[in-house]
């Protein structure tokens, strides 16, 4: 398995066992025509602002970093460099710089994802589809998948969980109209009406992940069975132990209980799925 390679230059994408091959084939001036863009590509849409810029980039300066391809019957399929063949096509050239490598398509997959997310190119919902088609067709693991990309499993499971997501809200990540975050927290939430009439006040309210998190809370808790309510209710608590349960479920997004007694104590936190637990205990260690 590849090692986290984050931050490096493109060479250092490739897996081990295949750079002596790279080094070997060299760069290639191949005909635009002759290029095609594949399905290992993990982007589903390119950003037009970002492609303006990089062609205004490719038409002063040229293509800085060849395109990398691997040959396919009588032509090449892109690996990584889908914008710059697209910008390089807008701008009406003929030929541009290639480096031509022998890949298979489980190495194809895995290095043009990690280019994507080194370029920061691919939305939560790209990065989530492209971890599922590692696991489908390759036999991934998510460990597997995070020691390739240089993250740690609980943001490879987060990621996939998106997957499970409406297409409306799908959309609306794909689009940034919401966040990754606002993505989780409505997936907290069993009922689908009320992920949809939180979608909307994100959109009309401008709701932090905070915010949302609070309301998704009180949701939570408010379809509690009675007797748990009730309980929640009882009588008899310290203040100061009262004011430090609402400081944590607000920092936290979910019910606290503590119990305080004279010697000892103990502290309650619920969840109310595996989304949710994910979530509070990225929040207790800081991981964002």
């Amino acid at each position: 398995m590849a090692k986290k390679v984050l931050g490096k230059g493109l060479s250092a994408l490739i897996p081990e066992d295949l750079q002596e091959k790279v080094s070997q084939e060299g760069v290639s001036y191949l005909r635009i025509d002759k290029l095609f863009v594949g399905g290992h590509q993990p982007r589903e849409a390119m950003n037009e602002d970002a492609l303006e810029e990089l062609m205004n980039s490719v038409k002063h300066r040229g293509i800085l970093q060849p395109i990398l391809a691997r040959k396919k019957e009588d032509k090449f399929e892109v690996i990584a460099g889908a914008r710059r063949l697209e910008a390089a096509r807008r701008l009406g050239m003929e030929e541009i710089p290639v480096l031509i490598k022998d890949m298979n398509d489980k190495d194809a997959l895995v290095v043009s994802m990690i280019e994507n997310l080194q370029r920061e190119d691919l939305n939560p919902l790209e990065e989530a589809v492209a971890f599922q088609k590692m696991i489908d067709e390759y036999r991934f693991t998510q460990s597997d998948i995070a020691d390739v990309i240089g993250r740690n499993r609980s943001s490879v499971a987060n990621t996939l969980r998106l997957l499970r997501l409406s297409d409306e809200i799908k959309q609306a990540l794909s689009e940034g109209k919401i966040t990754a975050g606002h993505a989780r927290c409505l997936l907290t939430l069993e009922d689908g009406g009320r992920q949809q009439e939180l979608l909307q006040l994100i959109d009309t309210k401008g709701l932090s992940v905070r915010q949302l998190e609070e309301l998704v809370s009180n949701y939570n808790i408010k379809t509690m069975p009675s007797k748990a309510r009730k309980k929640r209710a009882g009588k008899g608590n310290d203040p100061y132990v009262a004011e430090l349960e609402e400081r944590l479920q607000r920092a936290l997004g979910t019910k606290v209980k503590i119990v305080h007694g004279k010697k000892r104590g103990k502290i309650s936190i619920e969840y109310y799925s595996l989304e949710d637990l994910d979530r509070i205990v990225e929040r207790l260690i800081n991981e964002e």
